[in-house]
């Protein structure tokens, strides 16, 4: 019994709450901007299927009590009073329960909703006409041009009322929007009240139609910038300052056509500008996709290039862990050579040892610079350690700014991209490197130059394609430039300044150094 009493009660509440509101559309509202009938499309529209039975009968109620004082002044039939009221909400309903079975998801298909709401319009218009004739209600003597003036004014209040519930039932989608939505919409608010404001003084329909047809103009302006929710808003606001201020400047009702000219001008730029809209927002929404889908790509670059940097780091730490047992082992041959007193021989071994361990690191300084992350990129150049060119070809290094602040990662790659360079430039007898760091306010960047001197002609073999293969993916990664001029090659990579917008953490921190292949060792 509490379960029933209390069902019915929310019943009653949600029919009366529906009725309130739309006495205060009634209210709001004229003969060619009826607003009740946007309010009961909404509700039919995305209010669950189980409230529809409130919704008939706060409409059933509200239409009675507005209907029954003024019966008799409108010299309509008695039955129209009383039996309309049920029937006009039961038969508009089958327009939207038409558009919600056919698409289930008219929400997301903003594109082609004002059409449909246009021809629910229309089919209110239509139905309300039928009942009126059927029951002897009121009926103006033209009655085509009445029904036409009717279903604008009806679908200029549905969309009023529907398109911001749409808006709003849409707010949390992922759809990718243009920024400074908030903005433009209050300019073109300020700019439509500007226009308001002007209207009561001006002289002349030509004056008030321009006026009128300049309330368009924020709503193209707002559907090119902000898509299909700017037409939205542009257009809500067009329609409610044409809709509600107007009548109170004396231009109101169906006899005056300063107010249907331009009404009929918002429905048509109005529609025509939602189609637009939805179409800017989806090309807005594509390229936004692509340009993420770009910037994961170089992420997924950047991350596997890094990881490929971290198994040649782990096999050079393999090779030092093998070093080290092989120096003591050095050692311990060395000590018992000692021990016997054959100390030439021992120190044979000790030459060959320190021999080994030389080739050895140069070998894993090929591999992987592990110098780079305790010294910088700059004294690993000036040291002319760089195995892209041997035999000291790499004549002249001259290095300006400071790597302070910049990390291990774009100096790895700024290493990396020098190696390709000067394979890409095979043949010369010597180079020459010019390097520059320094920092922006959002960027740490790298410039490094490479000639190279008296090049020797050569063709293009298997190992400079992939020289340049590998130098172009790289410097796409990490966002660089490059410029060559026959036999020099510039290139720039940059960081955030922000070390958490990298999203780099592997390289941020220097490493430690391999102290077994880079100092000799005491007992050898």
């Amino acid at each position: 019994m509490g379960g029933k009493l209390k069902h019915t009660g929310i019943f009653l509440l949600q029919s009366l709450s529906y009725a309130a509101a739309f006495f205060i559309a009634w209210r709001c509202s004229a003969d060619q901007f009826y607003l009740p009938a946007g309010l009961r499309i909404a509700a039919l529209l995305f209010a669950p299927y189980s409230r529809w039975p409130a919704i008939f009968v706060g409409d059933a109620a509200a239409m009675l009590a507005l209907r029954i004082p003024i019966a008799q002044e409108l010299n309509a039939g008695p039955l129209w009073p009383y039996v309309t009221p049920f029937l006009l909400c039961a038969l508009v309903s089958i327009g939207p329960l038409a558009l919600r079975k056919l698409k289930p998801d008219f929400q997301q298909h903003e594109r082609w909703l004002p059409l449909a709401l246009l021809a629910i319009a229309v089919w209110g218009s239509t139905a309300s006409t039928i009942l009126n004739v059927v029951f002897d209600g009121p009926r103006p003597a033209d009655l085509v041009s009445y029904s036409y003036r009717f279903s604008v004014g009806q679908y200029l209040a549905i969309l009023a009322v529907v398109l911001p519930v749409l808006l709003w039932h849409r707010r949390r989608d992922r759809q990718v929007t243009p920024p400074n939505f908030l903005r433009d919409a209050v300019l073109s608010a300020a700019t439509l009240a500007v226009m308001c404001a002007i209207f009561p003084g001006a002289q002349g329909n030509a004056l008030k139609l321009t006026l009128l047809g300049g309330m368009v103009v924020p709503t193209v302006v707002l559907a090119f910038l902000h898509g299909w929710r700017g037409a939205v808003v542009g257009f809500v606001t067009a329609d409610v300052a044409i809709g509600f201020y107007l009548p109170d400047a004396k231009f109101m009702g169906d006899h005056n056509m300063v107010v249907f000219v331009a009404q009929q001008t918002l429905a048509v730029v109005g529609t025509f500008l939602q189609v637009v809209g939805s179409s800017v927002s989806s090309e807005f929404d594509k390229a936004a996709r692509l340009d993420l889908a770009e910037r994961e790509s170089l992420h997924l670059a950047q991350s596997n290039h890094l990881t490929m940097e971290l198994a040649l780091r782990d096999r050079v730490e393999a090779m030092a862990r093998e070093q080290r047992q092989i120096d003591r082992e050095f050692r311990d041959a060395v000590q018992q050579l000692k021990n016997k007193g054959q100390y030439a021989l021992a120190m044979q071994i000790t030459r060959q040892a320190v021999l080994n361990t030389r080739m050895l690191y140069d070998h894993t300084s090929a591999i992987y610079p592990m110098q780079i992350e305790h010294e910088g990129l700059f004294r690993l150049l000036k040291r002319q350690q760089f195995e892209k060119a041997p035999d000291d070809r790499l004549s002249t290094v001259s290095a300006s700014g400071s790597l302070d602040e910049h990390s291990t990662t774009l100096q790895l790659v700024s290493y990396r991209l020098l190696g390709h360079a000067i394979e890409m430039l095979a043949g010369a007898t010597r180079y020459s490197v010019r390097a520059r760091a320094w920092s922006t306010g959002t960027q740490r960047k790298i410039a490094i130059t490479v000639v190279a001197h008296r090049a020797c002609a050569t063709a293009a073999d298997s190992s400079v394609r992939l020289a340049q293969t590998q130098f172009a993916a790289k410097l796409r990664a990490y966002g660089g430039q490059f410029r060559r001029r026959e036999s020099r090659i510039s290139f720039v990579v940059a960081e955030a300044n922000q070390r958490a917008a990298r999203g780099v953490t592997t390289h941020d921190t220097p490493l430690a150094p391999l102290i077994t292949l880079t100092s000799k060792s005491p007992e050898l």
